[in-house]
């Protein structure tokens, strides 16, 4: 008999360095973004309408690319980096994540 896979929620809360943010599984942002990082309200969104249900690779990305930007926020490098240098760190620190991320899960 197989289990039966739960399906994968968000968590309500996330810490970032010394800061909580609020996560949110939303459908008003269009479909374009699949997610956003409101660091000055302290509110990680993930697109519902590109992610309806959570149970893929790529809404996992999102969060972990989100969480990134609140953490070069929190210490404070964003205010070094234009938006695109950041929007290039972001992706590929995420990149090495999910690879870690894959392996910790192939290990088990």
């Amino acid at each position: 008999m197989s289990k039966k896979k739960k399906p994968r929620v968000l968590p309500k809360f996330i810490d970032i360095g010394t800061s909580t943010y609020t996560v949110e599984h939303t459908s008003d942002m269009g479909t374009e973004d699949s997610g956003e990082c409101e660091t000055e309200k302290k509110i990680i969104k993930i697109n519902k309408n590109k992610f309806p249900d959570l149970d893929s690779v790529d809404a996992e990305a999102t969060l972990i690319h989100e969480i990134l930007h609140g953490a070069l926020h929190e210490l404070g490098w964003d205010a070094y980096l234009n938006d695109n240098k950041d929007e290039m760190l972001v992706q590929g620190l995420e990149n090495i994540l999910r690879h870690i991320v894959t392996l910790k899960k192939e290990i088990k």
